[in-house]
């Protein structure tokens, strides 16, 4: 009884009441706006989640049977089966819809690391597509850190529209590697499959450049603006 599966561990302890403790800070601040608290079942169905999920993603997936003989995996995305649950139980005349939730998630490790759980907080506010949509969720999350003694945050904002029109002009055998090392946060495969790469040294330099690109969003725009009008060879 003393062993747990390799990839989970039990919380308890300070660790356990500061993770309630977020919970109950996020859902406390986010349901003063009218987010309802949201609790998704542990399993997706597979024929519904697999074509909704990107390839790389789908990898990590971790398969099971339910006793009905239903295939599906270990719930992987919150915000899956809170898209799921909003569209199946309200009509788009009730648009927009809040969520806020907190729970573990399932997803298959990527080396070195080995845990497969890991517990996820987070709202979604679905049906309303304005700017004001944007703040509402950071002026809450903001709210939230502060509550909990967090008050100097950095908010990183990142726009994934440069790199897809940088890559959208590579040959595959490039541009698949080099989405596979983003979408997998491994910045240092990403920027080795660029030097390894035969791209001109003007493209390299420009998909070297929009990964490391920080500030404020006019001045990083601007910095961004320039590598748009360098094609590819």
């Amino acid at each position: 009884m003393s062993r747990f599966p390799k990839g989970t561990r039990t919380i308890g302890g300070n660790e356990g009441e500061r993770i309630e403790r977020c919970r109950r800070t996020l859902f406390e601040t986010f349901s003063s706006y009218g987010y309802i608290p949201f609790f998704a079942p542990g399993l997706q169905l597979l024929e519904s989640a697999w074509g909704k999920f990107p390839a790389l993603f789908r990898k990590r997936l971790i398969p099971v049977y339910t006793p009905a003989g239903e295939a599906c995996c270990l719930r992987a995305d919150m915000t899956l089966a809170a898209v799921a649950y909003l569209s199946s139980h309200y009509s788009p005349q009730e648009r927009p819809l809040r969520l806020c939730y907190a729970g573990p998630l399932y997803r298959a490790p990527i080396p070195p690391d080995t845990d497969f759980e890991r517990i996820q907080f987070g709202a979604e506010l679905l049906g309303w597509e304005g700017e004001g949509a944007d703040v509402e969720i950071t002026a809450l999350l903001l709210r939230s850190l502060r509550r909990l003694g967090i008050h100097s945050p950095v908010v990183v904002l990142g726009h994934a529209g440069f790199l897809r029109e940088c890559l959208a002009g590579l040959d595959r055998s490039v541009s698949a590697p080099l989405t596979r090392a983003l979408l997998e946060r491994r910045y240092e495969a990403y920027f080795s499959c660029l030097e390894e790469s035969r791209l001109p040294k003007e493209s390299r330099n420009r998909l070297s450049s929009i990964p490391r690109l920080r500030g404020t969003a006019v001045k990083t725009l601007d910095k961004a603006a320039p590598f748009s009008a360098i094609p590819f060879h």
